[in-house]
């Protein structure tokens, strides 16, 4: 079983205002800490959160396409907010940034809040690069917050422009967040 991880974990990883919002506390800032802070970016971006498209449902990999993933999708303190009150099957994509190499280390940060429905169900989130899954997460409805902090991603071969997708499907209005896919340190 996962362990939830600590403030002191999520320092760094996710932005001050964000882990207030997904703790559900006012947990307030570290000494010298931004709100918004990006210090953690790195040099080398594989993505870059604003370029997340919607998929249009005619052209998106996974059954059940709704075609509302524009609606259901913002950019908030650097991290793509996805809506399921909005839409329960959500799908983005991006062109990526650099090239990937078979076997490469990845970090990414992916999390939700609360997860209810109004009968039990599961959650899915996946992320693929140029039609290869990197990784998903399922995780059961109802649930609570749940932060996924990975740096043991292995990449598969991809030449800058590759497709990026992410897609999250559920029942109920949940709220997930996709912050970053980037080299692990």
């Amino acid at each position: 079983m996962r362990q939830r991880p600590s403030l002191r974990a999520l320092r760094g990883l996710v932005p001050c205002a964000c882990r207030s919002a997904l703790l559900g506390l006012a947990v307030g800032c570290a000494p010298g800490e931004k709100a918004a802070d990006t210090a953690a970016q790195p040099t080398s971006e594989i993505m870059d959160v604003a370029r997340w498209t919607p998929i249009e449902a005619a052209d998106d990999p996974w059954p059940g396409a709704e075609g509302c993933s524009a609606a259901a999708t913002r950019i908030e303190e650097d991290v793509l907010e996805l809506d399921t009150g909005i839409c329960g099957h959500i799908s983005v994509e991006q062109p990526i940034l650099s090239a990937v190499e078979a076997g490469e280390p990845l970090a990414l940060l992916a999390w939700h809040a609360a997860l209810t429905a109004a009968a039990p169900a599961e959650g899915w989130m996946v992320l693929t690069l140029d039609g290869q899954t990197l990784w998903e997460l399922r995780r059961p409805i109802p649930s609570g917050p749940f932060v996924e902090a990975r740096e043991d991603i292995l990449g598969v071969d991809a030449a800058p422009g590759a497709l990026l997708r992410l897609h999250v499907e559920n029942h109920g209005a949940n709220s997930w967040r996709f912050a970053w896919l980037r080299r692990a340190p």
